[in-house]
């Protein structure tokens, strides 16, 4: 099973998440931008913690996708922003191996 994630600050929910579907789910495709999902600029704590060696046993199911933009509809239209993340999400996950 692939599940598919946008993330952004919580990662204590990610791990719980993790931990309840542990031998459910073989991949996660997490979604991560350095936009919040307002157009804002932010850091990409995910990956940060990451590369830090966070949740290191996992990382092996772990795909992480960087979307480095913002689609500028989206800075008015909560419901398209959505569907964008979503739809990028999907689109990237299915290129990856």
């Amino acid at each position: 099973m692939i599940l598919l994630l946008q993330v952004n600050h919580e990662f204590d929910l990610f791990e719980a998440r993790l931990e309840m579907l542990k031998g459910v789910v073989d991949v996660y495709l997490m979604l991560e931008s350095n936009y919040s999902s307002y157009g804002e600029p932010k850091p990409l704590s995910f990956l940060h913690k990451l590369q830090e060696g966070w949740l290191s046993s996992h990382q092996p199911s772990l795909l992480y996708i960087l979307l480095p933009f913002f689609p500028k509809a989206g800075e008015t239209n909560g419901w398209f922003a959505d569907a964008f993340l979503r739809l990028f999400l999907g689109k990237s996950g299915m290129k990856l191996p």
